[in-house]
């Protein structure tokens, strides 16, 4: 007696099934994904108010003497010890490493006076190219939220 036969879905269909089946992936990693940046955010938020009085954070703050002020925005900012700004910024992936770099960058070029401390996710995920141009227009970072002692001291050196 011979095997009954399998019969193989072919043509659209099955290309369809695999579609399908790789769009669900897709979802969910790039949900997962949304879903680390956010936690990321969050934790970050509350170690920067275990820091600092929150009284004194800006939120999202955007310069208003700054030309085209609302492409820059500053995810905190603080007034500096010695009477200056101070900006941290939350790095989660490439893309917002990329675009903190733009920011910092057209600071520079506007002659702003202010520090910048950035802090990561994960450091080592960000592509070398990227972190080396981040490094340049950049000031204090810190390699993640791991680093918390780290954190601390040195939002309390520029921020008290």
């Amino acid at each position: 007696m011979r095997p009954a036969l399998r019969v193989r879905p072919r043509g659209a269909a099955a290309r369809w099934r695999a579609h399908a089946t790789l769009t669900r992936i897709y979802d969910l990693t790039l949900h997962s994904r949304s879903r680390a940046t956010s936690t990321f955010y969050d934790d970050l938020a509350d170690l920067l108010f275990q820091t600092v009085d929150e009284e004194r954070i800006q939120r999202d703050h955007l310069l208003p003497d700054l030309p085209n002020a609302e492409a820059n925005p500053i995810d905190y900012r603080m007034e500096g010890k010695r009477g200056g700004q101070v900006f941290l910024y939350g790095v989660p992936n490439r893309d917002k490493a990329r675009l903190t770099t733009i920011i910092l960058s057209h600071f520079h070029r506007n002659h702003l006076d202010f520090d910048s401390i950035l802090v990561f996710s994960d450091q080592a995920e960000i592509p070398r190219m990227d972190l080396a141009r981040l490094s340049d227009v950049g000031g204090d970072m810190l390699s993640s939220l791991a680093s918390r002692g780290d954190f601390r001291r040195k939002v309390e050196r520029r921020v008290g």
